[in-house]
């Protein structure tokens, strides 16, 4: 059963699932601007979704489906700024 099915939810997984592909896009067209771009719309995906979905007093398999795609795109974001060589702060 799939537990994450919300429009946001679904739009914020695919946004992170086209990582690999625009590393490869940026490093192959020498557009380090993509990434820039791409961690800005994955920015945006998690507003969206954060927005739209509560993480907290959600029931316990939810909770942590929701919870693990925060750290996945906790991860994207840190992975594609320490690639742009931008220190992002431990918390905010």
């Amino acid at each position: 059963m799939t537990l994450l099915v919300q429009p946001e939810e679904l739009a914020l997984m695919k946004k992170l699932a086209q990582y690999p592909e625009e590393v490869a896009l940026s490093a192959q067209t020498l557009e380090p601007s993509r990434l820039t771009r791409y961690v800005m719309d994955v920015a945006s995906g998690f507003h969206s979704f954060y927005n739209a979905c509560r993480v907290k007093g959600e029931e316990e398999n939810l909770l942590q489906a929701r919870l693990l795609l925060v750290n996945c795109t906790l991860t994207v974001i840190r992975n594609v700024l320490n690639l742009i060589r931008i220190q992002a702060p431990d918390k905010m």
